[in-house]
């Protein structure tokens, strides 16, 4: 059916764009499923179906000759293709003649659902999934700011324990206060600044500040995306606030969603007084509806994360736009202790404030690679990969010792295929590695879990290690081992059906893990991707960084941002 569509397109400028490979077919099939009888209207509706692709949440007509997102917001080379004026002139003329039987004008009967597949709020226009989740979030967000925290603390044993700490600096003194007052609360800052440590002195000051009584009673529960970043974050909290009883889930599992099935809200509210939730900037629009729809009166929720990391895959740019809220009470910790290197803070800065002239100073004294000539750069990588990770066919090294050299070294790469995406590296690296090692022996392996697994209580994100023997048959998969709680469990290979080799990984993949050693490729035909790509890929190290690009794929890739604004922020 999709492919017949070419041949219905009823309107020629839509099907020039159409041919020009402007939309795709599920922008026009979208347009031409809604039965537009003007060719405006049709052009603004494929356009709007193609933002939500991008990951944009809405479209807003700004005035009579603007757009957002503009075509140069996503970052599309259309210059040779279309007439860029024109376009927009459609775009905005179709806006005003769509048919009030698509069409969704909000009023003040506050509709949860509505029946209408174009939802308009203001100058915004969504597609009606997007609409739904977001007014869901506004309405939340301002239902948790509006309203006081249930006080079940000893006000004065918790202002005279939080006076006395002294592992904590004023602006982390500050973050914890705000919890203390607020039923929304957030705590920004970059890698390496505290976040996770306040974290786990607030959860032992709040305890400390309770009665005997209501200690037994108080429910925490600690939650992300990834099941790594929930096991982090909760093996961090126990180390300061112990004898504590903490739920430690993913969203996913909190909230009861099934991935990729759709959930309507109901008014179930979770029963936790304090819910904490960590790498923030990675949860998309629909988990931040359902999550702040969740959380009943009184309760306490903290946002922990980082505004300039990458952004969810999935639509929305959720956190860093909350983030930018006036009413909501935050602390941006600025002081970072992590990095043993300097020149990572300097250049995440730069990153940050699009300095191309820090930037040329940085990659002066850096470990710069220029990577036009592809085969003199392959083999600077595979030399580091084998230098790297050669001791994986050692036969002296338990499997403690491999996972204590996980966080050694890692390659992150922005891109899957081709000559330095993450599934060639992977795999020359196994290859490179397997063809040195002798017959019958073991080679350990990294390998990341791709998608949960509840039942073995494995997580996306999480890292392991799988036992290989080279044999004359080729490479045979023995076992494998993942740490749970700080305990290394083996588990037989056939109950492992979504994992990777994690030699290499996607800079995406890398969100919430650090490593002493990274380096980091960034190849032709990541320049649109966003300078947060690249921030994100730094700020994984802890010592040292070598680079992998060209300095004008650097250079144009911090002209570009990936943040994605919406009517949230206004």
């Amino acid at each position: 059916m999709l492919g017949e569509i070419k041949d219905k397109i009823k309107f020629s400028y839509l099907n020039e764009l159409k041919e020009k490979d402007f939309f795709s077919t599920l922008d026009i099939f979208f347009a031409n499923y809604l039965e537009c009888e003007k060719e405006n209207s049709a052009i603004f509706l494929a356009y709007l179906f193609l933002i939500s692709r991008f990951g944009f949440i809405s479209l807003e007509i700004k005035d009579d000759n603007t757009i957002y997102p503009s075509l140069e917001d996503l970052n599309l080379d259309t210059k040779d293709l279309i007439d860029i004026d024109v376009f927009v002139k459609k775009v905005i003329l179709g806006s005003k003649n769509l048919s009030e039987t698509i069409l969704y004008l909000e009023d003040n009967t506050d509709e949860n659902y509505p029946k209408k597949p174009i939802c308009r709020f203001k100058n915004f226009y969504y597609l009606q999934k997007n609409y739904v989740f977001e007014k869901k979030i506004i309405k939340n967000l301002k239902r948790l700011e509006n309203q006081s925290p249930t006080q079940i603390f000893d006000e004065d044993i918790f202002f005279k324990t939080l006076k006395n700490e002294n592992f904590l600096n004023l602006e982390q003194k500050k973050a914890v206060e705000n919890v203390f007052f607020n039923s929304i609360s957030l705590i920004l800052g970059g890698p390496g600044t505290g976040k996770t440590y306040v974290a786990s002195y607030l959860v032992d000051i709040l305890s400390n500040s309770l009665d005997r009584s209501k200690k037994d009673n108080f429910k925490i529960a600690i939650t992300s995306f990834t099941g790594k970043a929930t096991s982090h974050l909760k093996s961090n909290i126990l180390k300061t606030a112990n004898n504590i009883d903490l739920d430690a889930k993913t969203l996913h599992l909190l909230l009861k969603l099934k991935e990729g099935k759709p959930k309507v809200f109901d008014e179930k509210k979770l029963n936790y007084d304090l819910i904490i939730v960590d790498e923030a900037s990675m949860l998309d629009l629909k988990l931040t509806a359902h999550l702040l729809n969740s959380i009943k009166n009184g309760s306490r929720v903290i946002f922990i994360g980082d505004p300039n990391q990458l952004p969810p895959i999935e639509s929305g740019n959720v956190f860093a736009e909350i983030s930018t809220i006036e009413n909501i009470e935050k602390v941006h910790l600025k002081h970072a202790k992590r990095f043993e290197n300097s020149k990572i803070i300097d250049l995440a800065n730069a990153i940050k404030n699009t300095d191309e002239k820090a930037l040329d100073e940085i990659f002066s004294k850096s470990d710069f690679y220029d990577i036009e000539n592809i085969s003199k750069a392959k083999k600077i990588i595979l030399d580091m990969a084998q230098n790297n990770f050669l001791e994986s066919t050692s036969k002296d090294m338990q499997i403690e010792d491999f996972f204590s050299k996980l966080k050694d070294f890692i390659i992150l790469s922005s891109i899957k295929k081709g000559p330095f995406g993450v599934d060639t590296l992977n795999q020359e690296i196994f290859s490179l590695l397997y063809n040195k090692a002798d017959l019958n022996d073991y080679l350990f392996v990294p390998i990341i879990i791709t998608k949960n697994n509840y039942n073995l209580n494995l997580f996306n994100g999480e890292f392991g290690i799988l036992k290989i023997q080279k044999t004359l048959d080729g490479p045979s998969k023995k076992e494998a081992y993942f740490k749970i709680d700080d305990k290394i469990q083996k588990f037989e290979i056939f109950y492992l059906n979504s994992y990777e080799y994690a030699y290499s990984i996607s800079i995406h993949k890398s969100q919430g893990s650090e490593f002493k050693n990274v380096a980091i490729i960034i190849p032709t035909g990541s320049e649109n991707f966003g300078k947060e790509l690249f921030y994100t890929a730094l700020t994984r190290s802890k010592n040292e960084f070598s680079i992998f690009s060209t300095k004008k794929i650097l250079k144009d890739l911090i002209k570009v941002s990936s943040f994605k604004k919406s009517a949230l922020s206004i």
